[in-house]
């Protein structure tokens, strides 16, 4: 354990052993979206499960894709969207930030996209394959393969080249994209 005994006795460790002490069973809607951008992740962690628990998928996904609300929020929503995997529908599907102006919300739609094997969104996923962003294009890759449509394989093998080799993680996105398309002629 690591503590700094200076900050021991400060107002937010006071507030997050309360909020820890305490159920979230009863809090309103507004003060569970606060505590989704809380400094602690204990707590976001918790307003998170709490939506999930009460079955609010349009309530995340609003926050998610608002980009007025604070980056942990956003995030934390679109993980606790992530828990309702066997209730997505195409309506939400449609709704993932994948275009959002934060690099992170991209990546973070991406990943989601693929874990929901979002075949809709394959377009927007190869498109991500050319973000600016590595982390994004490391995720649309990913995705890609867990959607495993094989019209995504020229698009991946460009990244692949445009890459050459350089960042590994961009080289492993490309080569789970190929392995899940299982285009054996392709290869």
């Amino acid at each position: 354990k690591v503590d700094d005994p200076q900050i021991s006795g400060s107002q937010i460790r006071k507030e997050v052993k309360q909020l820890l002490a305490n159920s979230f069973e009863n809090e309103e809607e507004s003060q569970l979206k606060r505590w989704l951008g809380h400094a602690d992740q204990r707590i976001r962690l918790k307003a998170q499960f709490e939506f999930v628990k009460r079955g609010q998928m349009m309530t995340l996904i609003d926050v998610a894709t608002s980009p007025s609300q604070p980056l942990l929020a956003r995030i934390h929503s679109l993980w606790g969207l992530g828990q309702f995997k066997d209730r997505v529908t195409a309506s939400f599907v449609s709704r993932l930030p994948l275009s959002d102006s934060d690099p992170e919300i991209r990546a973070q739609s991406a990943k989601l996209a693929g874990d929901l094997r979002a075949s809709s969104r394959m377009q927007s996923l190869i498109k991500l394959l050319q973000d600016p962003n590595s982390r994004v294009r490391f995720m649309a890759g990913i995705s890609l393969g867990k959607v495993g449509d094989p019209q995504a394989f020229q698009a991946v093998t460009r990244m692949l080249m445009e890459n050459d080799g350089k960042d590994p993680f961009i080289r492993h996105a490309g080569v789970m994209a190929w392995a899940g398309m299982n285009d054996i002629d392709a290869l």
